[in-house]
């Protein structure tokens, strides 16, 4: 079974990476969420009616609550997708934050400009966001093509729940999927793939959780400060996740 390492170590270790080069952190954890959240707010834009979209959902005539409610489920599910192709197109972007995340941790020289330096290779980098993308939009079509069909909704309803618990598995599995592909280079997504789903057990999940959990206070702090907090918090949680990914890679080596 894997080891689980203190969550006060984890963050200590992060913290000392981030001395002096907080900037840098902020800039490899934070641009590439920016720039998905940014592009799929104006891709959504560009999508016929959609500003008006979430207004007619909330004061629009409809003729059931139910109505309203599979109507704003479609929107959102338009959302979700336009996102889940921004995020495809722009994952050599995450990938590259990863990278310099890991630089910043061991030490190595890191320029801002390292976070696009998987531009060229873009077709790898973009292959399991947009797997992620394509499962997600096949089940939900699946499931909605059950229900039109007439089959029990009871019987749908567990047959998602099973779905979903087998995609947690398989997520929380590969956690550490793009800090494996940025740690070899951007060159195998399988080998990245294989390395993040050996180095994942249950204590790995179990670290993951209470880390989280040990930013509460930090997520309320951000709160009451108008988001100014996340200015060290991104980078700080980032870092974490790289630091809990670094011991685990000690371990397997």
């Amino acid at each position: 079974m894997k080891p689980a390492f203190p969550t006060y170590i984890i963050k200590r270790r992060a913290k000392l990476a981030m001395k002096g080069k907080l900037f840098k952190a902020f800039f490899a954890a934070a641009v590439p969420m920016l720039v998905t959240f940014i592009v799929s707010f104006l891709v959504i834009l560009m999508v016929p009616d959609a500003r008006d979209a979430f207004a007619v959902g909330i004061n629009g005539q409809f003729e059931s609550l139910e109505a309203r409610e599979i109507y704003m489920n479609n929107v959102t599910n338009i959302c979700i997708d336009c996102i889940g192709l921004v995020a495809s197109l722009f994952s050599f972007l995450s990938v590259g934050g990863q990278k310099m995340l890991l630089d910043i941790l061991r030490g190595k020289e890191v320029h801002v400009k390292n976070l696009f330096c998987y531009f060229g290779k873009w077709h790898i980098a973009i292959i399991y966001p947009a797997l992620q993308a394509v499962v997600t939009y096949i089940i939900r079509e699946m499931l909605d093509a059950l229900l039109n069909t007439g089959v029990n909704t009871e019987a749908v309803t567990l047959l998602a729940w099973a779905i979903q618990i087998a995609l947690y598995f398989i997520s929380a599995k590969l956690m550490f999927f793009e800090l494996a592909l940025a740690d070899c280079d951007c060159t195998s997504f399988l080998k990245a793939a294989k390395a993040s789903w050996r180095m994942v057990g249950m204590n790995t999940v179990v670290n993951l959780i209470t880390l989280f959990f040990s930013f509460m206070l930090w997520f309320i702090a951000s709160a009451f400060t108008g988001g100014i907090v996340l200015i060290y918090l991104l980078p700080y949680i980032s870092m974490s996740i790289a630091v809990l990914y670094d011991e685990n890679l000690k371990y397997n080596t």
